[in-house]
């Protein structure tokens, strides 16, 4: 409990100082929704913020990022944004001083922005995507986050890493920029969401006879169970404000199946079932999702309608998890598409880093099965895409690389 409290008092710490320095910054705060990502790379140390080499409390960094380096120019269709691996990334708009003709008041103005996390380091970097100034935002050292998760516009944000001293335990703790306190979550959470509200979130967690899922407001110490299961593996989405969707984890040998969890009154619903290795992505409003099916040739994609109770097939070959679906139009999802497919053990070999692919872009429309090829999948690199992303005008994708955890950019208007 020490280390706990230790750990506790640094982040928070560290995130007040963010937080007073961005709030002073902003004229209107909105609360939007920002989502995940997780890799299988090593975790290290939590380490402590004193010390030579990191420095004292007092000598935590927050800089604004208005006077970094960096300008504005013409980009290929494919930008790399970092060099260095990051633990998560969402879209916001912030707010950030413009200079005027009128010198006598301050101006300011919203600003398309990326905020993401150095795995390494666990410093809070931030881009402004018009002018593509970029810098570190928070130099608050958390060395081997492996998983970020962001709520509330870009202000609260989930650690998630290997505990330091047995080494098998997964810690997440939660804190917002600016408030007064954060908390750790229970042990070994499998999966963990913000609801789209980002008010509360959702987590499951192991017990003795199987799982609990429970939601925990965000703004209040209120904790409620909302169901529980005999069955251990699954994982999770919060699309909708009502309705929470559960996939049992997926294998390409076993029957996989999605259920719809009423978040009002903990009925479970089902879905889909007996779907070799399913995986599912449901869109904005929970109208649309879209599902793998194993076969012999690879990972078959579909679609399934919510309220027509049809399944389209796609033709196409992918997997849910490499998509991510349009903000203003339920019918409209952007896809990674691997090249190749080597075996038929997905998505088990690709999610055990047996496998990797060179992937395509593409568009495509739910409603009519039709897909648009974005990019041929020739690229400078390599690219094995992974938590997609969209700004807010849906001009430009952004996403990890998983074959070395960088981030990138894809511009759709090219």
């Amino acid at each position: 409990m020490q280390r706990k409290t230790l750990v506790i008092f640094i982040i928070v710490f560290s995130l007040l100082g963010i937080g007073i320095f961005l709030m002073s910054r902003l004229v209107t705060t909105k609360k939007v929704a920002g989502p995940q990502d997780t890799d299988t790379s090593t975790y290290r140390q939590f380490e402590s913020l004193s010390g030579e080499q990191e420095g004292t409390l007092s000598g935590i960094i927050n800089r604004t990022i208005d006077s970094l380096t960096g300008t504005q120019t013409t980009e290929p269709s494919f930008s790399q944004i970092t060099d260095f691996q990051i633990a998560g990334v969402t879209y916001l708009e912030d707010t950030r001083k413009i200079q005027t003709e009128d010198t006598t008041t301050e101006q300011y103005a919203l600003v398309p922005s990326l905020r993401y996390v150095e795995r390494a380091t666990g410093y809070i970097h931030q881009i402004y995507l018009d002018t593509k100034k970029q810098g570190v935002i928070s130099n608050a050292s958390i060395p081997g986050v492996q998983e970020v998760l962001f709520g509330n516009n870009g202000q609260t944000v989930m650690y998630r890493y290997i505990d330091t001293e047995d080494r098998t335990t997964i810690n997440s703790f939660i804190a917002t920029l600016g408030g007064e306190k954060g908390e750790f979550l229970p042990d070994n959470i499998i999966s963990v969401n913000f609801s789209p509200e980002n008010n509360s979130i959702f987590y499951i967690v192991k017990d003795t006879v199987g799982v609990r899922g429970i939601i925990k407001s965000t703004t209040e110490t209120k904790t409620s169970q909302l169901w529980t299961s005999p069955f251990s593996e699954w994982t999770s989405e919060w699309p909708t404000q009502g309705t929470i969707f559960l996939t049992t984890k997926p294998s390409w040998r076993v029957g996989g199946s999605l259920w719809g969890l009423n978040t009002k009154t903990g009925v479970l619903t089902k879905i889909l079932s007996g779907i070799p290795g399913l995986t599912t992505h449901t869109n904005k409003d929970a109208s649309y999702l879209i599902y793998n099916t194993t076969t012999t040739n690879g990972p078959r994609l579909s679609v399934y309608s919510m309220a027509k109770n049809t399944t389209l097939d796609l033709g196409v070959y992918g997997l849910p998890e490499k998509c991510v679906w349009s903000n203003t139009q339920t019918t409209i999802v952007y896809c990674a598409l691997p090249a190749l497919f080597v075996g038929t053990a997905y998505p088990d070999s690709w999610y055990q880093g047996k496998t990797s692919f060179d992937d395509r872009f593409v568009k495509i429309n739910a409603e009519t099965g039709i897909v648009t090829q974005i990019t041929e999948g020739q690229h400078v690199e390599q690219i094995d895409a992974i938590a997609l992303s969209l700004d807010k005008t849906e001009d430009a994708l952004f996403f990890t690389n998983k074959k070395d955890s960088t981030l990138w950019s894809l511009s759709l208007t090219q």
